[in-house]
């Protein structure tokens, strides 16, 4: 008999498929992974509307899958995700002050942990990936923890997760711990997918962000019954804007069946003007700013 999937939201135990798995899913964990056309079936809770995948892997099996994880096209893509960090930061900089201290959950190579390091904040860097932790030291001088969130048990002005709430097995769960961590009157600042923003609902199947790392898919009103029931309240939210050169978004395109793309793809290799920034920020990637309550 088949265990009953239960959603972290709510409980709920009865749920709709919204999109068939495609290509066997479960092979690519990796952040640049160009695999955009896998991913495990995706389930809509029918009690309180969280989108997710069906579960494949336990949480043990996850993590160790994270721990693998190499990278060199993010490498090779640095000086966009500089340029994001940069940005985003940008926008929320009046939330920072000198000297706070901060932990950035799933820093990966370090982008975001140069960016505040560089206005005077104390950053820390949590991140599973053995790779992304050797990787952020030639990027970065800041305090990379190889780990994940729940090895944390210091406490932190403000702590920041960037595109990673949606790939914990349990987000519900993880933005408990992330409460606990957080000092009195902290801030919390991250970014997350919207599936009921109007660039997916467009996109249909070929929407770049289905693939087998993204376990969650939010909508407004489940978002914000999640963040309240464990204990944020959100302040801001606005649209995240990704910056990535021209060369990616053509590999990326190919990687979703887009007809001509991956030919493309490999003609422009090598060239300068392939490399220009293009920034992107449909609303399909929000960023929000929540207080402790």
């Amino acid at each position: 008999m088949n265990k009953k999937i239960v959603c972290c939201g709510c409980g709920g135990i009865f749920h709709t498929e919204v999109m068939a798995g495609r290509n066997g899913g479960g092979t690519s964990y990796s952040c640049s992974s160009h695999t955009g056309r896998s991913h495990g079936p995706i389930l809509r809770c029918l009690q309180c509307g969280l989108v997710f995948m069906k579960p494949k892997l336990t949480p043990a099996q996850l993590v160790h899958e994270y721990s693998k994880v190499k990278d060199p096209t993010y490498l090779k893509n640095i000086k966009a995700r500089e340029l994001t960090s940069h940005y985003n930061f940008s926008k929320v900089i009046k939330y920072f002050k000198p000297g706070q201290t901060l932990l950035d959950v799933g820093s990966y190579c370090g982008a975001f942990l140069k960016i505040a390091a560089a206005h005077g904040l104390k950053v820390t860097g949590v991140e599973p990936s053995q790779w992304a932790v050797q990787s952020s030291l030639n990027l970065t001088n800041a305090r990379v923890i190889h780990g994940t969130l729940k090895d944390m048990t210091t406490s932190f002005d403000i702590i920041t997760l960037w595109d990673v709430l949606e790939h914990f097995d349990n987000p519900v769960k993880a933005l408990q711990h992330i409460n606990t961590i957080l000092k009195p009157k902290g801030i919390f600042l991250f970014s997350t997918l919207m599936i009921d923003n109007w660039f997916p609902l467009i996109c249909g199947k070929y929407w770049p962000w289905y693939m087998d790392m993204h376990l969650f898919y939010f909508t407004y009103p489940c978002l914000g019954n999640i963040l309240q029931q464990t204990g944020f309240k959100i302040i801001e939210s606005r649209n995240y804007c990704h910056i990535i050169t021209l060369e990616y978004l053509i590999s990326k395109l190919g990687s979703l069946g887009i007809p001509g793309a991956r030919r493309l793809s490999i003609s422009i290799s090598g060239f300068s003007w392939a490399r220009q920034m293009l920034a992107f920020k449909f609303g399909d990637i929000k960023l929000f700013v929540c207080k402790k309550i």
